[in-house]
């Protein structure tokens, strides 16, 4: 899976964010939303560096006040994009510069899959299909 974010074009992805901690990144989107997770990126961002909260993996964090402070580092929220962020996407796709991870299943295999899911075994999307 991570060779495919890596082919898109994603600097780096770790198993976890403490791998990062002093790189001094610009951005670092947090797609997990752990609290351990948001705190370790606000470590590897640069002074006035940005972190991006997507996940809800919990509903609150905690960061530390030094890493804020003294290295200027701005923690925004963000639950989607624009129409035209969209509009750009659904071109990307139609152009086939970007291709979905999308496994399609049947209605009798949603219990499957949603086992998978939990256990983390499933890459990209799964769609369910319920034939007419």
């Amino acid at each position: 899976m991570w060779d495919r974010v890596r082919a898109a074009g994603v600097a780096d992805v770790v198993a976890d964010a403490a791998e990062w901690e002093g790189q001094d990144f610009d951005l670092v989107v947090d797609y997990a939303g752990f609290g351990e997770t948001t705190t370790k990126a606000s470590k590897a961002v640069r002074r006035g560096g940005t972190v991006v909260l997507v996940g809800m993996g919990k509903l609150e964090f905690t960061l530390h006040t030094m890493d804020m402070i003294l290295k200027e580092v701005r923690v925004l929220g963000s639950n989607g994009g624009t129409p035209q962020d969209a509009a750009d996407v659904y071109e990307l796709l139609a152009s086939g510069a970007i291709e979905p991870a999308v496994t399609v299943v049947g209605f009798d295999d949603i219990p499957a899959y949603l086992d998978k899911l939990r256990a983390h075994e499933v890459s990209g999307r799964v769609v369910a299909h319920i034939a007419d």
